[in-house]
This record gives C-alpha cells, sequence and structure tokens, in this order.
C-alpha cells in the first residue's frame, strides 16, 4: 500500500509539563516501534521530542497526521502539544503510550482518537482503513477496531478495550536518528512486555473492595490467577503493567540481535535491555504451557538468557554499553547473578525495594521481601555488578513506622555496595489497583516521605563522594548553559550521575574524565577530557 500521508511522532516520555529535564539521556523503544509499523507500510515518517516539536512552527504542516505518546505525568505536556499541532496543522491528532489510560482527559483536550495499550496492531488496522490518506475511518468501522477510544457524535467516550500486540513488528532503526542526543543516550530494547506478578494488594481500597483471603492468586493453578473473586487488578497494587500488559510475553532472541545491530551501526553506544523485569524472559517457556502469573516459580530460564547475552557480548564486541535494567529481588538467584555478570561485566542492574517493611511489602501485593531485596544486592555485589535500588515514600498503607524501616533499609542497602537510590512519589495510575487513592504530598509536606528523601539523598551524595579521584568514561552529550556555559555535560558511558567538566571534545565523543568534585546527589564534575 502506498501512503499520501505524511505521519510525524512525538515522543513526549518524561516531558511532565512540557520539556525532559531529568530524561534526557532515555530514548524509550515506543515512538520506535510505531514507526516501525508506519515504515513497514510504506509511509513518511518522522520522530520529534517536544522541545523540537514547540520549535518546529510552520514546518509542523509538512505533515498530516500526529501522534503523540506519553506516561500519565506526561498528559500536561501531551495536551500542549495537541493545541500547537490544532493551532498550526488542523490534521488528524492521535494520542498513545500509558497515557492514553486517561483517554477522556486528552480527547477533551483535542486529540481526535487515543490508543490503548499496545498500539502497533491498532496502527495497522487504522492505516488499512483510511489512516494512510490522512483520514479516520467513520464512526461505526471505529467501533470495530480493537484498542481505540474516542468521543462519540453523541459526546460520550467510546472505549474498545485494552489491546495487546499479536503480530512481529520491528521498531525502526532509522529514525533513532530523530533524537537529538541519540549517541550519547540510553536507547532502550524492548525484550519483554507484561509482568508475572498476579499477586494482589491486601489493602481496601476506596471503594471499598478489598482481598478475600482466598489464596487464589498465590497457590491457585497458574491460569486461576488471572482472575480476582474480589475484582482487585493484579499486581503491587501501583503498578499498573499486569493489569494492562498481561503476563509476560518475551520477543524473539534474533529480532532483538537484528535491532541491536542496526542501533549499533547508526552509532548508538548504550544499549538498555527493556522489561518490567528481564528475569522472565521466556520463563514462560518453563510454565507448561500456562500463562506466567507466577512470580516467583519456576526459576528463570537461564538457557534463554545465556543465549542473548552472549550474542550481544560478540555482536557489541565493547563498541557499546549494554545493561539489563529492572528483575525482581526474589529471581535474583545465584545463577541469574553469574550468568549476567558473565556476560555483562560490571553493568548495572536495578531492583525495586519501595518499602523496608515486611508487612507493608505484603499488604501492597509485592513479589519480594524486603530480605530478599537485601540479599540479592549482596548478591548483585559480590559478582561484580552495581546496583540500584528504587523506593516510593507516600504509598497507601505507609506509616511513619514502615518509612523509618525503609530509612533503614536505605543505609542497609548502601552499606551492602548498592550505588544508587532512587525514590519516587507514589501517583496513582490508571488501572492499577491503587487508581482511587489520592496523590501522595511531596516529602516537604509529609514527615514519612520526608525522612525517606532525605535519606536517600544523604547516600546519594554519600556515594558520588566516592568517584572523586578516579578516571571515567564519558559520553559527550551537549555544551553547557546558564551556570555551566564553556563546559561540557555528559553522562558515564556505563552509567552514573551526569557529569559537567572541562576540556575539548565533539558531541558524541566518549572521554576519559577526572572527577574532581560533587555538585549535588544527581551531579558531578570534572577535568582533562581526553577523546
Amino acid at each position: 500500500m502506498v501512503a499520501s500521508a505524511r505521519f510525524l511522532l512525538v515522543d513526549a516520555t518524561g516531558a511532565g509539563s512540557g520539556v525532559r529535564w531529568l530524561t534526557r539521556d532515555v530514548i524509550g523503544s515506543g515512538a520506535r516501534a510505531i514507526a516501525g509499523v508506519l515504515e513497514k507500510m510504506g509511509a513518511f515518517v518522522r520522530i520529534m521530542v517536544p522541545e523540537a516539536f514547540f520549535e518546529a512552527g510552520s514546518r509542523l504542516s509538512e505533515f498530516n497526521v500526529l501522534m503523540c505518546g506519553g506516561m500519565s505525568m506526561d498528559v500536561p505536556a501531551m495536551t500542549k502539544i495537541a493545541k500547537m499541532w490544532k493551532r498550526h496543522n488542523g490534521g488528524i491528532c492521535i494520542a498513545g503510550g500509558p497515557a492514553s489510560l486517561e483517554a477522556e482527559k486528552l480527547l477533551r483536550e483535542g486529540y481526535d482518537l487515543a490508543l490503548v495499550g499496545e498500539a502497533e496492531d491498532t496502527v495497522a488496522d487504522l492505516f488499512a482503513k483510511g489512516l494512510s490518506d490522512g483520514c479516520l475511518p467513520d464512526e461505526d468501522e471505529l467501533r470495530r477496531i480493537r484498542g481505540v477510544s474516542f468521543i462519540s457524535k453523541s459526546s460520550v467516550l467510546f472505549s474498545s478495550g485494552v489491546r495487546r500486540t499479536t503480530g512481529h513488528w520491528a521498531p525502526s532503526i532509522e529514525r533513532i536518528r530523530d533524537y537529538p542526543l541519540y549517541k550519547v543516550a540510553r536507547v532502550y530494547v524492548w525484550c519483554v512486555r507484561g509482568c508475572s506478578n498476579f499477586y494482589r494488594t491486601r489493602i481496601p481500597l476506596p471503594d471499598g473492595r478489598k482481598c478475600l483471603e482466598c489464596g487464589r492468586c498465590t497457590n491457585g493453578p497458574l491460569m486461576d490467577r488471572l482472575i480476582c473473586p474480589a475484582n482487585i487488578p493484579p499486581g503491587c497494587g501501583y503498578c499498573s503493567v499486569p493489569n494492562v500488559y498481561g503476563p509476560p510475553r518475551s520477543r524473539r532472541v534474533e529480532s532483538i540481535l537484528s535491532e541491536v545491530e542496526g542501533l549499533l551501526e547508526q552509532g548508538v553506544k548504550r544499549i538498555y535491555l527493556g522489561a518490567s523485569c528481564f528475569l522472565d524472559f521466556h520463563r514462560d517457556e518453563k510454565a507448561g504451557g500456562s500463562p506466567l502469573t507466577d512470580p516467583r516459580e519456576p526459576e528463570p530460564n537461564y538457557d534463554y538468557i545465556s543465549e542473548l547475552l552472549s550474542n550481544l557480548k560478540d555482536l557489541t564486541r565493547s563498541k557499546a554499553y549494554v545493561s539489563v535494567e529492572n528483575v525482581k529481588p526474589c529471581l535474583f538467584t545465584r545463577d541469574a547473578a553469574s550468568v549476567i555478570s558473565e556476560y555483562l561485566p560490571g553493568s548495572t542492574i536495578h531492583f525495586g525495594g519501595e518499602t523496608g517493611d515486611a508487612d507493608h511489602a505484603f499488604a501492597l501485593g509485592r513479589p519480594s521481601t524486603p530480605s530478599e531485596t537485601l540479599a540479592a544486592v549482596g548478591a548483585a555485589v559480590r559478582e561484580g555488578l552495581r546496583p540500584y535500588v528504587y523506593f516510593i515514600h507516600g504509598l497507601p498503607g505507609q506509616t511513619l513506622k514502615s518509612a523509618r524501616k525503609t530509612v533503614k533499609m536505605i543505609r542497609k542497602v548502601a552499606g551492602l555496595g548498592a550505588e544508587k537510590i532512587t525514590v519516587y512519589k507514589f501517583k496513582p495510575l490508571p488501572m492499577s489497583a491503587f487508581e482511587g487513592f489520592k496523590e501522595a504530598p511531596s516529602a516537604s509536606r509529609s514527615k514519612a516521605g520526608g525522612l525517606i528523601v532525605r535519606e536517600a539523598i544523604r547516600v546519594n551524595k554519600a556515594m558520588k563522594k566516592k568517584l572523586v579521584g578516579k578516571v571515567i568514561d564519558v559520553v559527550v552529550a551537549e555544551k553547557g548553559k546558564e551556570g555551566f556555559k564553556g563546559r561540557l555535560v555528559g553522562y558515564p558511558l556505563r552509567e552514573g550521575p551526569t557529569v559537567v567538566f572541562s576540556g575539548v571534545a565533539s558531541i558524541g565523543d566518549v572521554v576519559k574524565v577526572l572527577i574532581t568534585n560533587v555538585l549535588g546527589d544527581k551531579l558531578v564534575e570534572g577535568s582533562s577530557a581526553v577523546p
């Protein structure tokens, strides 16, 4: 099919209210996934980040269809993007990504359509029914397409439900070049969609739903765990992934390798293997044909993990840094630690800790205990890996007592050798069990939250001091601005704090920088950049 429409994809992930400040070196896989579908269909497609979009002005008239994706926290930025698009263009405007779970808000603010869930198959259906020419199907036709939401002629929200992709679509390789910092950014390559944690929260929900203590989600047959008699969404109460994306589905090894090879050819230097839990990779094949709804059993599929990581090691040959991001502590066995460290020596690995209170963790529906998180951090350090640990403040069920236990756990993981502590503020996500709760107050207005955040900042600053006097490889990202004019800004090739440094180098160069000072819990400075 030959397409007459020209497509503009705006990747608003991390943009918040309009501009990305803290995630400038992150490139997710969502926009490239949709670009890959459109390319396969023969369409002209380009990707923009919000900063470029807001500066585009009259150039927006070159396109017929806008597709914008982001997270729930990015709805304000997505709203601004839709309004600007309508002012300068007036063409079809489509929302996607996790933010589309808040479809009505986006649709009332200017979007013509929202794609709910995994959008590859939905985009292909729309393309075949008129989007190729810049037109949406009529309402009757739209109602027959899974995974869409729109405002009907009667001004009522219509939704055909959440869709999960069944086809084997390859993300675009070439469109990585549309991102200004693609040569220095953390580029995510998706490996697993969905999550195996089908436990449920024990915390009573605002509408009166509460766990019946039937044991079905923790001890029953894997298929039975899909449905809760109390109608509580699966997973940790604060997370929507298992409810939206279902049990884990793993990508083929050869598909991942093909994408990484293409990205390396484009000049990408930092590859991140994306998954809610990388150790779920092809673990479903050990579950006897049932959906993988148990976050603890069976053990990881070491054969598949070894096949992927060993091939990636041969493929990259030190040309790029490869990292596994998220893993469940309860699945991080001695063998898992050994396999990952064998092929990705010295890489970072991210564990969800969330709370240091064992009772609170159980009530949240977490599959891993604080003790297992501590054990996982210790095992990672012994194998030469560099653990990062996440926590959340303001969660439902959090008390001053549980916050103090979390502070103690932060100190313990730091003592074991964790390299970074990341703390998020609780925000209720659509389709999560905690959707009906209020967003947590800021740490400055919460005694419990303040304890956790202040301890994380203290620990992170102390960890950064260990870098002083060391020489590390840094990817040059951009020239310094405001207080850092005349200097360079970069990111450690093997992950770490943002680095401001002196020297002469070009954007994209990998240089060696001597760290001389700590400027904050996320920022250090250095000197003597040498290409």
